[in-house]
């Protein structure tokens, strides 16, 4: 098994083709031994995502960041958004 650090996995969450990706490298990464942190598991219902990701972020011995088409022509504003529902 590898050391207490984690592996980051960072995926925006805009559909079922991002949710299976990150789903899939977790998956691999697990069976391989390493601990895996994604927001589903990090992240209970109510608490703040800005207080636990940068922690998440830096705690994390390597990132794993997918990125579909559809995050480049996102243009709404996250300064409200710091609650998981």
């Amino acid at each position: 098994m590898m050391e207490s650090k984690h592996v980051f996995i960072s995926y925006r969450q805009d559909g079922a083709l991002n949710q299976q990706w990150a789903e899939r490298i977790d998956a691999r990464l697990n069976k391989q031994g390493f601990k895996v942190w994604r927001d589903v598991d990090g992240i209970q219902p109510g608490e703040r995502w800005a207080h636990k990701i940068p922690p998440a972020i830096e705690q994390s011995f390597r990132c794993v960041t997918g990125r579909s088409h559809t995050c480049f022509f996102f243009s709404s504003p996250l300064k409200n958004m710091d609650y998981i529902s």
